[in-house]
C-alpha cells in the first residue's frame, strides 16, 4: 500500500526508508582497507590514497562535490606554487587536480546510473519527485493579478503525474 505523502502532487512510494545494515557497512570498510592495501604494494602511497577514495566515494554515496572542490584547492594552489619557484610541485598538483576531477565524473556518471536503474525498479518514475508549490493568496491583488494566480496554481495543480494522468485533446 502506497505511503501517504504531504504533497498533493507528490508521488508516493512503496519505500520506507531502513537504516543501513551493519554487515554491509563492515563489509565495505573490509573492502576498502584490503583495496588500500593492496594497491599499496602494487603502487605507491598518493596512488593507493586517491583509489582508496574514489572507493569510499562510490560505496558509500558520499556527495562527489567534495571530490571537485578537492580539484578545485589544488588548482588554486598551481599558480601560487609556481610563484613560489616550486615547478615540479606545481606539477604534481596539476596531476592531482586532474586526478580529482577525473573522479568526480567517474562518481557522477555512476549517480546516473545508479538513478536510472531505480527509476526502472520504481516503474519508470525518477527518483526526484517534484513537489507541489504552496497558494498563498495575496492580501491586496488587482483584476488581472488575481487571473496570473489562478493560472499559475491551475497550471500547478493540473500537472500530469502519476495520480493526475495527462488529458487528451482533441484538435
Amino acid at each position: 500500500m502506497p505511503q501517504p505523502t504531504n504533497y498533493p502532487n507528490q508521488i508516493p512510494t512503496n519505500h520506507t526508508p531502513t537504516a543501513p545494515n551493519p554487515a554491509w557497512t563492515v563489509g565495505k570498510v573490509a573492502l576498502i582497507i584490503v583495496w588500500f592495501i593492496l594497491s599499496l604494494i602494487w603502487w605507491d602511497l598518493a596512488s593507493a590514497l586517491l583509489w582508496s577514495l574514489f572507493w569510499i566515494f562510490l560505496l558509500f554515496g558520499l556527495d562527489s562535490r567534495i571530490v571537485a572542490g578537492l580539484a578545485l584547492i589544488s588548482l588554486v594552489f598551481c599558480p601560487i606554487l609556481l610563484a613560489l619557484d616550486k615547478e615540479t610541485t606545481a606539477e604534481q598538483m596539476a596531476v592531482y587536480a586532474y586526478f580529482f576531477l577525473v573522479i568526480t565524473v567517474a562518481l557522477q556518471i555512476a549517480e546516473e546510473i545508479k538513478d536510472s536503474w531505480q527509476a526502472k525498479r520504481n516503474g519508470g518514475l525518477t527518483a526526484q519527485v517534484r513537489q507541489q508549490e504552496t497558494y498563498q493568496p495575496a492580501k491586496n491583488i488587482n483584476p488581472g493579478q488575481s487571473y496570473e494566480l489562478f493560472s499559475r496554481s491551475h497550471r500547478i495543480n493540473s500537472a500530469p503525474n502519476r495520480n493526475n494522468p495527462p488529458r487528451k485533446m482533441d484538435i
